[in-house]
């Protein structure tokens, strides 16, 4: 929330700090290009245009003209079968959503890290507009070349928080399927990105095989300030962690295992009676105390230490058959309403085991987990870093393909 106020403030005094460099004639260039509009500047907007890369796209594309003739004549192709296959499935996401009487869930949604998605992802979501939409302007500079049109200067812009960019063209003298093409061949770079990253992480998922183990355990590559697991007792970046509770993360994920906890009844400790204090049938443990935990076992309570039971016990169990004999099972007594639940997460390491108590829920949303345990010094976060990069680039691009594709024919009349 805190930097979503500060972009917003940032965004509506940019026209304030504008007036500021120029009345203090803060640079020769930047008042150059905002007398020649070559910058503008308004409330959440600026946008800012050069020919400086004109030479050499034109260059470029003069170059390879004969080649781009024949790949955008390709990729034109592809881009009508989307158009002809885009009409009809969004006339059925319309009458889907015209007609179903229920709230479910939309089959696409929009990205907002912070929101619905953490929000250490919003590096990932603006590198990948920006590699998306470069390469998607970059494809109608080079067709527009090949199609014997020329490129008045192109310009990078941003509304808001989301970057853009734009190739301004000549096409007076292009022909109308011509300009087809030229519009198809943004989109057709994008296809072939989205073909791109399905390669690029189908091989380096196969290339963490030689760097990282995999079923060992789970590497945490992030865990939110706010989160309540956060702290010195807490989980830390880099951890490894092998279960919570009885759920081993050899043979459960992170996010499936804290759901089963939390739609389950809380867990409970085998443990032998003769090591603890004198049960008692009445409130056990001050509601201050940061260390104890109430534990009820059948027909009574005892206040215990929560870390000294739990290094204690033999096993984990839901009634007393479920131990040994002379043990009983103690279940902490948690708030049911609120989906509260104790989870034991162990660690790789001879460390303490971590304790949250809590909805498993907030786990979830605060803890970044990588299924990547390092065999040598390359950080899992680095490449989680990448494939989530790859993941975000696949899903802009594909959204460019698909919504750019409706207008092309008409652009082209």
């Amino acid at each position: 929330m805190i930097l979503f106020l500060c972009l917003c403030l940032f965004g509506f005094s940019l026209p304030y700090f504008d007036r500021l460099l120029i009345k203090n004639d803060f640079s020769k260039r930047y008042s150059d290009l905002r007398v020649s509009g070559q910058l503008e500047i308004s409330h959440f907007f600026f946008k800012l245009t050069t020919e400086r890369f004109n030479r050499r796209l034109t260059s470029f594309g003069h170059r390879f003209s004969t080649f781009s003739g024949i790949f955008y004549r390709i990729g034109t192709c592809f881009v009508l079968i989307l158009f002809v296959i885009s009409i009809p499935f969004l006339w059925f996401q319309i009458f889907k959503i015209l007609s179903s009487s229920t709230s479910s869930p939309p089959d696409a949604e929009l990205i907002v890290p912070g929101v619905n998605r953490p929000l250490s992802h919003v590096i990932h979501v603006l590198f990948a507009i920006i590699i998306s939409v470069v390469l998607h302007e970059i494809g109608h500079a080079f067709a527009c070349i090949a199609e014997g049109g020329s490129i008045h200067h192109v310009g990078v812009l941003s509304f808001a928080v989301l970057p853009g960019a734009f190739v301004n063209m000549d096409l007076e003298r292009v022909a109308n399927w011509g300009r087809v093409r030229i519009f198809c061949a943004g989109i057709w770079h994008n296809i072939l990105i989205c073909a791109i990253c399905l390669l690029l992480r189908h091989e380096e998922i196969n290339l963490t095989g030689v760097l990282f183990e995999k079923e060992k355990g789970l590497t945490v590559t992030y865990i939110d300030s706010s989160s309540s697991i956060s702290g010195s007792y807490g989980l830390q970046r880099g951890d490894v962690i092998i279960s919570a509770n009885e759920f081993a993360f050899s043979d459960h994920s992170f996010a499936d295992s804290m759901v089963q906890i939390r739609n389950s009844s809380q867990t409970g400790f085998c443990e032998n009676m003769s090591n603890l204090e004198s049960p008692s049938s009445q409130d056990c443990c001050h509601e201050d105390s940061l260390t104890d935990l109430c534990f009820r076992g059948e027909g009574f309570q005892v206040c215990v230490h929560a870390r000294s039971m739990l290094e204690s016990s033999q096993a984990y169990c839901q009634a007393d058959s479920d131990c040994a004999d002379g043990f009983s099972c103690l279940v902490p007594k948690v708030n049911e309403e609120i989906h509260e639940r104790l989870v034991i997460i162990e660690r790789d390491t001879h460390e303490h085991t971590v304790l949250f108590v809590g909805d498993p829920f907030e786990l979830i949303k605060t803890v970044s987990i990588s299924p990547l345990v390092p065999k040598y010094f390359i950080s899992a976060a680095f490449v989680e870093f990448q494939i989530k990069l790859l993941e975000y680039i696949f899903n802009i691009s594909l959204a460019l393909a698909f919504f750019n594709s409706l207008p092309s024919v008409a652009l082209g009349q």
